[in-house]
Formats: C-alpha cells, sequence, structure tokens
C-alpha cells in the first residue's frame, strides 16, 4: 500500500546551504505554473499591506516585500538549466528550508540518498505559495500562509484556490499509470497538517479515488500541547520515512520520543498516539556525521526570516558562474524534474470540496 504524510510548511525558514553531492536529487514543483497567479498578487502588495494580512512586524514586513519583489516566475525557473543552478542561486530544498519544530523533528539533514527517494514518494508538504511539495522541490525564500484572505484569479482565497490542485496533484502522483482503483483502499493517507492547512485539502476526492485518510494526535499528559504536538508530527514523517512505511500497522508502530498508539482513544480514522511526562524522552541529537554533512559555510544556521536575502544574480552573473563550473569541475548535472498542471490537533480533516466552481476558473486563469 502506498503511504503518504501530509505536512504543513514552517513560518521560519533556514537558508543554509544544501549538500551538493545531493543535488541530483532536487526537484521542481509540480504546480510551479499555478504559483505564478498567487507571486504576481503578492508582489503588487506593500508594507502594510502585508502588516495586516499576516500580522507581522515592520522587519519582517520589508523582507517579504523584498522576498516577492526578486521570486522568479516559473518561466525564469525553467530557463535555469539544472538543480545545481538554482540551488547555487535562488533555491533549496524544501525540507531543509522549513525550519520549524515538525521539520527539527522530521530532521531531513540527516537523510541517506534512499531517504529522500522514499520522502519524495511519501511526505507531500503543503504550502500557500506553492499548493503542495514534495521534500525535495526546490523553493525561493517566502512567507504565505494557507488562512491569509488573498483572493487570486477570481477566486475569494488560497482554500478555493489551491483545494481541487493539491488533491489532484497527489492523486496523479500515487497513481501514476493507474495502479490505483477506485473504490479499493489501494493507498493511505497520513493527515499530520495543522487544521489550517487540512482545510486546503480535498479528502473526499482522495477517498473517492480510493484512498483512506487517517489523522493523527499526540498527546502529552492527557492534552494536546503545541510544542510537543508540532515536532511530533515532523517524527512520525520521518519514523514513515527511515522505517518504508506501507501499511497503517507500520504507523502504530511508531514510538519516537517515548509516544505509544492508544488504542482506548483511537477511532475510524483517528489514531491517537500519548506519553506523560516521565515517558518524555529527550530529543535524539543528530550524529556528528549528520551534523557535518547538514552544517552550512561561515557562521552557522542562516534563518532567512532574520537573515539577508539571498541575491538574485543577473542572467549575464549566472552564465558566468555555469561556464566557470563547466571548465573547472566538468561534473555531470541531472536535470530538474519539472511538471505542471496538475494541524490535525481535533482530528478534523477540513472543509468540503470546492468541486467544479474551481476547475472551471482554473482552466482559464492558469492559462
Amino acid at each position: 500500500m502506498r503511504v503518504v504524510v501530509l505536512l504543513s510548511p514552517a513560518k521560519t525558514l533556514n537558508w543554509a546551504t544544501s549538500p551538493a553531492s545531493l543535488a541530483e536529487l532536487w526537484s521542481q514543483p509540480k504546480l510551479l505554473q499555478a504559483a505564478d497567479p498567487v507571486v504576481e498578487v503578492m508582489r503588487k502588495k506593500k508594507k502594510a499591506d502585508l502588516k495586516k494580512l499576516m500580522s507581522i512586524s515592520d522587519n519582517i514586513a520589508d523582507l517579504n516585500v523584498e522576498r516577492f519583489k526578486k521570486f522568479l516566475g516559473s518561466s525564469e525557473v525553467e530557463k535555469m538549466s539544472t538543480a545545481v543552478d538554482l540551488v547555487a542561486d535562488v533555491a533549496r530544498p524544501a525540507a531543509l528550508v522549513f525550519d520549524g519544530p515538525a521539520y527539527r523533528g522530521m530532521d531531513a539533514a540527516t537523510f541517506s540518498e534512499e531517504d529522500w527517494a522514499f520522502g519524495a514518494r511519501s511526505v507531500r508538504l503543503l504550502s500557500g505559495l506553492y499548493g503542495v511539495l514534495r521534500p525535495t522541490d526546490l523553493i525561493q525564500p517566502y512567507r504565505l500562509e494557507m488562512g491569509s484572505r488573498v483572493a487570486v484569479a477570481g477566486m475569494k482565497d488560497l482554500y478555493e484556490y489551491w483545494k481541487g490542485d493539491i488533491a489532484q496533484c497527489i492523486l496523479e502522483d500515487i497513481q501514476g499509470e493507474g495502479s490505483v482503483k477506485s473504490g479499493t483502499d489501494e493507498f493511505l493517507v497520513v493527515n499530520v497538517a495543522s487544521q489550517e492547512y487540512s482545510k486546503a485539502v480535498d479528502f473526499d476526492q482522495l477517498e473517492s479515488a480510493g484512498g483512506k485518510v487517517v489523522t493523527c494526535v499526540f498527546k502529552d499528559d492527557g492534552r494536546v500541547l503545541s510544542v510537543f504536538a508540532k515536532r511530533a508530527r515532523g517524527l512520525l514523517a520521518r519514523h514513515v520515512v527511515v522505517n518504508r512505511a506501507k501499511d497503517i500497522a507500520d504507523l502504530e508502530s511508531f514510538s519516537a520520543e517515548g509516544y505509544r498508539l492508544d488504542r482506548s482513544q483511537c477511532g475510524d480514522g483517528l489514531l491517537v498516539f500519548t506519553r506523560s511526562k516521565a515517558q518524555r524522552a529527550a530529543p535524539t541529537k543528530p550524529t556528528m556525521a549528520a551534523k557535518t554533512q547538514a552544517k552550512p559555510k561561515g557562521k552557522g544556521k542562516a534563518k532567512a526570516e532574520a537573515a539577508p536575502e539571498a541575491k538574485v544574480p543577473s542572467t549575464a552573473a549566472r552564465g558566468k558562474k555555469r561556464a566557470a563550473a563547466g571548465a573547472g569541475a566538468g561534473a555531470t548535472k541531472k536535470k530538474a524534474t519539472t511538471a505542471t498542471g496538475a494541524s490535525a490537533t481535533s482530528g478534523k480533516r477540513g472543509a468540503p470540496s470546492a468541486g467544479g466552481k474551481r476547475a472551471s476558473k482554473a482552466k482559464s486563469k492558469k492559462a
């Protein structure tokens, strides 16, 4: 059975250098072209608009005004010939960029090459700007929450804009060449996203295509404590990846940092993991080798919310850089895959489908 974990993004970004040795694994967001109209709307907003929209400080508003000004559209990204060029210039893999508690729990910096490959198949990161991402997808720095009231392409908000596309993109990945038949539980969708982001997913569409949706809840001392629950979501995503989870039994075996399945609290489509204060283990520290691999050059970890913006080189500068790199190393670069088109604290999965209205508007507006 195919298992797919849905995870929210993080507001805090880590703009450290990504491992060059893994550059051939990086990919482009599948809904990259669909993000263009969102970027154009955000590019027109002024500092005061962003402060009101996101309830952020002057400094963060200034930072994000500059981000959207410099943001490369899909056509510009597609002109950049390789994933290495993007990593060197303006983009980083999503699972390494997002830096909230969930992503520290997932700890993608310590993934092996095989883990990254399985994660690209089994983990999906929801996004207000990109719709849905694989951990390996290269993203530019941004801040835009799914719940932000942003009207795009004639649609009232980001939920309406993205809902049909997110579910369809997930289904296309799962179905591949038609291996999933409607009416059978051929795949398992594990929802550990927040309620804000869960509402952007049309779970009815996934279930009608033969999927089973399970929401996971994490409790400490009988309560959902946000500071611990967020980390636990990332820990579960890591569990799925490193254990190559293939069914619900593999999910139920999750036991990181003292959590255990409490069957007495579980129900149809709901798994509840609990632990007491006494059972709470200290977070596992990365190995020295993992730290060395993940450590950026310079003065440690650079968080995009506080760090200067990554500079976007001119086309000429990028050309010179590529020419110099080709003459020196002569390394083979694989093209990044491109494709276009296509928090669970209470067990709720989100709102009903936007249905035909989303599909009919999307075709004309995104073309």
